[in-house]
Parts: C-alpha cells; sequence; structure tokens
C-alpha cells in the first residue's frame, strides 16, 4: 500500500534523502537486517512493575543506512503503522519471525532459549531503537543507549500527520533519527506463558499510527 504524504526535511542532506526515498521493500529490508546484523548482547529482562513476568531482550547493531531505512524511510517499519496499526503490528511480527532464529542462537541455555522464544512470539513483541535511559543491563557496553530526546521541535519527517501533531510525543516521532542499534524485545510472559502488556503500552500500535512515537 503506498503512502501518498511522506517526505523529508531539507534540514536532511540531499544524498540521504535520496537513499531513504529509493529504500528497498521492507521484506528486503528485513533480509538485509538478517544477514548483517551483530548481535551485541541477549539478555531475560524481569520487570520492575509486574516481578513474576520476565521478557527476553536483544539489542542488535546494523549499518546507519540500514538503520535508516529500518526506522525512517517510507518502507520502514514506522511507514507501516503509518498506513495503519494492523499493518504496522503485522510488519512488526513478520519482521521479529525473520529475526528471531539467528537472535535465539544467541541465549546462554536452553532455558532461556524457550522463554526467549514464545517472548518473541508473543502480540507485544517489538523492534524499536536504543533508547538512553532503557537499558536491561547498566554494566553491558551491548545494553547502552543511543537515542535521547531531541533538543528542538523542527520535523524532519513531513507526512501530513505527526509533523502537524500538537502532541508530545510528536515531537519524537517526526524526527528521523540515524543510529546503529536496535533492540528487539519479547513481551513478558510468566512461567505458565500468560502474557502482560503494561497499561502504557496497550495503545502502542495506535499511537505510532497517530504520532510516530509511543
Amino acid at each position: 500500500m503506498p503512502i501518498q504524504s511522506w517526505k523529508f526535511a531539507d534540514t536532511i542532506d540531499s544524498d540521504r534523502r535520496d537513499r531513504l526515498n529509493e529504500a528497498p521493500a521492507f521484506a528486503e529490508i528485513i533480509e538485509t537486517v538478517r544477514g548483517g546484523m551483530n548481535i551485541l548482547c541477549a539478555h531475560i529482562d524481569p520487570s520492575k512493575d509486574n516481578p513474576p513476568f520476565s521478557r527476553a531482550v536483544f539489542s542488535i547493531r546494523v549499518s546507519d543506512q540500514l538503520f535508516d531505512w529500518v526506522f525512517n524511510s517510507v518502507n520502514g517499519f514506522r511507514a507501516w503503522f503509518f498506513r495503519s496499526p494492523y499493518d504496522g503490528l503485522r510488519q512488526n511480527a513478520r519482521m521479529i519471525g525473520e529475526l528471531a532464529p539467528v537472535l535465539l542462537e544467541s541465549m546462554k541455555s536452553t532455558t532461556e532459549r524457550h522463554l526467549a522464544r514464545d517472548s518473541l512470539n508473543s502480540l507485544s513483541a517489538k523492534v524499536w531503537l536504543a533508547e538512553c535511559g532503557n537499558e536491561v543491563c547498566q554494566d553491558c557496553a551491548g545494553c547502552k543507549g543511543e537515542w535521547e530526546p531531541p533538543k528542538d521541535d523542527k520535523p524532519e519527517i513531513l507526512n501530513g500527520r505527526w509533523n502537524l501533531s500538537r502532541e508530545a510525543n510528536a515531537k519524537y516521532g517526526q524526527k528521523a533519527p540515524r543510529f546503529t542499534k536496535l533492540r528487539v524485545y519479547g513481551g513478558f510472559l510468566n512461567e505458565q506463558r500468560d502474557e502482560w502488556i503494561p497499561m502504557r503500552k496497550r495503545h502502542r500500535a495506535q499511537q505510532i499510527r497517530d504520532l510516530g512515537w509511543s
């Protein structure tokens, strides 16, 4: 499904704008991530808000060009949420499903691998950038975040929705950050494999559709 309005501000240099506008199809982007990613770390992350529940979290490194395609391009996964929450969820699950077999190989034990497999198969599993302050392990270099809140409100993605919204999170969503780390989060599960979704994330797909951020 094409997007009629998805442009980049002139504050982004023309070479980068060209590369973003010429991004390959999402299936090809996923395959490139799968073949070229470097797994920096893998953790089982117990919930601080609901201790019986834990999730798997992986940090991966890709090239800054590939990060740009994944996160900011008209064919990237945020653009699929822009199309609709359902398209975003479907493509998010598709990406995690393709990456999961490689990610699971990095787990230390069979028990952790089984939990991680189920966690990645959960409805709330997601791919996102590496935010500073959301590290699973403060002493792990792989977990170290890259993204911090922008210092200005100047839009970089001009799609007629995020850049026009007055909501606070749109200040983040309208930006086109360029880094090299992605995080893959599984859903929170207990020993019975019940899934727990924090209240603030229950409407995440709709929030990304409306604001570009959650």
